[in-house]
């Protein structure tokens, strides 16, 4: 998998947090499983993500809903077949949401005039860029 598909799976993944969470942390903790997918795999990553996500909007939601919600993304993770292939890319990741986001914009243009490919997905308000270089 390549390293844009490995960050487009683990940002989708992280919608299963609350969006207050995603916009403390959303940079971070994509970064954090970025580096860990390099040893232990993708698809442990994304799990971890949508386990950790479920577990932090548990509060006041029915058991059943949980257990139905965790499965369909559990097969969906599987029936994606992540694979890991390994390569020698730097990756940089920025997340933002509403006025910062032209900072961040900036960072990844300056990025792009230096050599890398950046690539950015937005979820309502919130942008997560994603730079690479070989």
């Amino acid at each position: 998998m390549s390293a844009r598909m490995r960050h487009w799976v683990l940002a989708a993944c992280l919608l299963a947090y609350p969006q207050a969470v995603r916009r403390r942390d959303g940079h971070h903790l994509v970064d954090l499983a970025l580096e860990l997918a390099e040893r232990s795999g993708a698809s442990r990553q994304a799990l971890s993500f949508v386990r950790g996500g479920l577990a932090a909007r548990a509060a006041g939601i029915p058991r059943m809903a949980l257990v139905a919600v965790g499965g369909v993304a559990a097969a969906a993770v599987a029936i994606g077949g992540l694979t890991v292939q390994g390569g020698s890319r730097q990756v940089e990741v920025q997340s933002c949401a509403g006025p910062e986001c032209s900072a961040v914009a900036a960072w990844a243009a300056g990025l792009e005039r230096s050599g890398w490919e950046c690539d950015h997905s937005s979820f309502r308000e919130d942008v997560t860029w994603q730079c690479t270089r070989s």
